[in-house]
């Protein structure tokens, strides 16, 4: 049995990836859920721009938050779903075209 964090775009999102982890790794594990907070509404919020800004907040801090965790993590799992790759509008800019010519000019979460 493991202890693993997931840092995820929405509960349901953190559902299923225990169940795929539980019937990959063939064990109960115990898990702690990172990201979106409990509410939803919280300092990141939900969806693809959550993990993000979670994962660009917590990047230069990550090594002391993983100690703070207890018990210690076994594990990190980042989830973000596929659509972020298709470069929709409002994943890169807003711009008119699919490839977007200020691709790494602007954050997407700004």
């Amino acid at each position: 049995m493991k202890h693993i964090g997931i840092v995820c775009e929405g509960p349901t999102d953190y559902i299923i990836l225990k169940g795929v982890i539980d019937q990959i790794t063939g064990a109960k594990n115990t898990y702690v859920m990172l990201q979106p907070e409990n509410d939803l509404t919280g300092k990141y919020g939900n969806g693809w721009k959550g993990v993000w800004k979670w994962c660009y907040d917590n990047a230069s801090i990550r090594k002391e938050l993983m100690k703070g965790i207890q018990p210690a993590l076994d594990f990190l799992v980042i989830q973000m779903d596929g659509d972020v790759s298709r470069k929709e509008k409002s994943s890169h800019c807003w711009c008119e075209t699919t490839q977007c010519v200020h691709k790494g000019e602007w954050n997407p979460l700004s």
